[in-house]
Formats: structure tokens, C-alpha cells, sequence
């Protein structure tokens, strides 16, 4: 007589390599929909000098988030696949971020808030500035918060693979940026007017060297300086560094930062877009060819990175 059939068992569970049981990979999310990450022109229009105090720091961290998004956009298009050196190379691109981001916070408390002074109001105003720097304060500690869950579920990268990350990445970091967007806006919006009542004109170009001599003077100024400007036009860039950067041996350091950058930093985000790219000529090439063979392709939801 034949053999009775084998009743099917539980799946089979594989194990990663740190011993911890793993089973199928979740369905890969949809990007979050995030808009506002284009940096912005503070020159244009009448935006006010007081505005643009902000504009080195808050473009800055504008532009790593735009660059952290074009990553998510590519992973989406290679369906999630990653190689391990890529997901611990993410790893490392948030801890330069992070570091940065923190002199930022450290910045606003020890520059740009202590513009705000209310000596020779009334206490009727004094109490108004009270109330929008605790609002501020308040939103800013929010922020925070979605900080450290983004820079949590990134540590998570040096055990976990990416494809399981995916659905914590997308809406840690939705909420992360939006929180920063609206939280720039507010500070643009509600401080310059008392930074132009408090003090003159001539006031910023004095922000912005003091801010540079804490990104200077801080531990690590090789990238932070770096990360600083890499959002500005070469003429831009130039000024910049015509005002800041005095002396031949200066200029050669940053130069040498800026090319170090380039290979570790910024190849990091280019390297998932050249690799998101060749992922969309294998997925268009497989649809061809199953076309040919009398299969049908559905549409593609394949999402190009910006």
C-alpha cells in the first residue's frame, strides 16, 4: 500500500546571524508623504534679516533630510533588498546626522535663543515672549522625542536587516520630519520680530560667524562644517567661505573635509540611487522578457528616488 501523505508541519523558521528566530520579512510599506524638504531661499522676496539668521542651520538640516528620504524613495524601488554593508552604511550616514543635529539644538539654546530679550518691555510683553519661548520649548521637546525613536530604529540596523526596519523607518522618520518642518516654520515665522526689535542689522553677520566657530571648536568639525554648507550655489559656497575661512591653511583643511565628505557621507545616499537605478533596469528587463514569453507584466509600483 502506498504511504499515507505527511501532514504539513509549522513553517520552517530561519535564524539570523545573532541566533534570533526569523520568519517572512513584512509586506513592504509605501514611503511616507513628505513635502517641504527643498531647501529655501532666504534672499528672495522681503524675508527680513531676521528670518535669515535662520537660514544656514535650518537648510542644512533640510537638505540631510531630503538626502535620508531619496534613500528611503530607492530602497522602496528596490523592493526593500539590501546587502548588509549597505544597511550598516545607513547606519553610520544617521550617526554623522546625529551628531550634527545636536550641535543644532545646542546652537539654538546658547546663540539664536538668547537673541530674544525682553529688558525695556512691559510686563504685559515680557509675559508674550514667556509664553512663545515655553511654546517653542514645548514643541522642540516634542521634536526630540520623534529624534530619538528615528536614531533608535537606525542603532537597530547594526542586528536587523533593513527590509524588517522598513515599516518603523518610514514612520519614524515621517514624523521626525514633520515635526521639524512645522517647528522651523514657527521659529521663522514668530522670532525675527523680536530679534529685529532687540538688536541691529548688523547683528547676523555676527550670528553667522559665531555659528561657525561652534561647529568650528566642536568635536567634530570635519563633517559638521561640511554638512553646514553643502546645500549652498557655488557662489554662495564661495562667500561663505571667503568670510569664514581665512588663510591659505584653512581653506586647504576644508577642501580636504569637503572631498572626505564626498567618499563617505554623501556616497552613501549616491550609491543607493546609482544601485535603485540598476534595480529598475533589472524589474523592466524581467517584465520584457516575461512579456515576450506570453506572460503578463502587471503596472509597475516602482518608485524612482528624487
Amino acid at each position: 500500500e502506498p504511504a499515507p501523505p505527511r501532514r504539513a508541519g509549522p513553517p520552517r523558521r530561519t535564524t539570523s546571524s545573532m541566533g534570533a528566530p526569523e520568519g517572512p520579512p513584512p509586506p513592504l510599506p509605501a514611503p511616507p508623504a513628505v513635502s517641504g524638504l527643498a531647501v529655501v531661499d532666504y534672499h528672495a522676496g522681503q524675508v527680513t534679516w531676521g528670518a535669515q539668521v535662520f537660514g544656514v542651520l535650518h537648510n542644512a538640516v533640510r537638505k540631510e533630510l531630503r538626502d535620508l528620504y531619496a534613500v528611503m524613495l530607492a530602497v522602496h524601488t528596490r523592493k526593500g533588498r539590501t546587502a548588509r554593508h549597505e544597511d550598516l552604511a545607513l547606519m553610520d550616514w544617521w550617526a554623522v546626522f546625529r551628531i550634527f543635529f545636536r550641535e543644532y539644538v545646542t546652537i539654538e539654546d546658547n546663540i539664536l535663543f538668547k537673541l530674544v530679550s525682553t529688558e525695556g518691555l512691559s510686563y504685559v510683553q515680557r509675559r508674550e515672549v514667556d509664553m512663545l519661548m515655553n511654546a517653542l520649548k514645548s514643541a522642540r521637546l516634542e521634536l526630540l522625542t520623534h529624534f530619538r525613536q528615528l536614531t533608535d530604529v537606525c542603532d537597530r540596523l547594526f542586528v536587523t536587516p533593513l527590509i524588517r526596519l522598513l515599516p518603523e523607518l518610514f514612520s519614524a522618520f515621517a514624523l521626525f520630519a514633520e515635526a521639524t518642518l512645522a517647528y522651523f516654520t514657527e521659529q521663522e515665522r514668530r522670532l525675527p520680530p523680536h530679534f529685529e526689535w532687540c538688536h541691529a542689522s548688523s547683528t547676523r553677520a555676527d550670528i553667522d560667524q559665531r555659528i561657525y566657530e561652534h561647529m568650528a571648536r566642536g568635536k567634530y568639525p570635519h563633517t559638521n562644517l561640511v554638512i553646514l554648507t553643502q546645500w549652498m550655489d557655488p557662489r554662495e559656497l564661495l562667500d561663505w567661505k571667503r568670510t569664514h575661512l581665512k588663510g591659505y591653511a584653512k581653506k586647504m583643511t576644508f577642501g580636504k573635509w569637503e572631498a572626505d565628505f564626498l567618499r563617505t557621507h554623501k556616497k552613501t545616499v549616491e550609491e543607493f540611487h546609482v544601485s535603485s537605478a540598476s534595480a529598475g533596469a533589472m524589474s523592466k528587463m524581467r517584465r520584457s522578457t516575461s512579456g515576450s514569453s506570453g506572460r503578463g507584466g502587471g503596472p509597475s509600483s516602482e518608485v524612482s528616488p528624487r
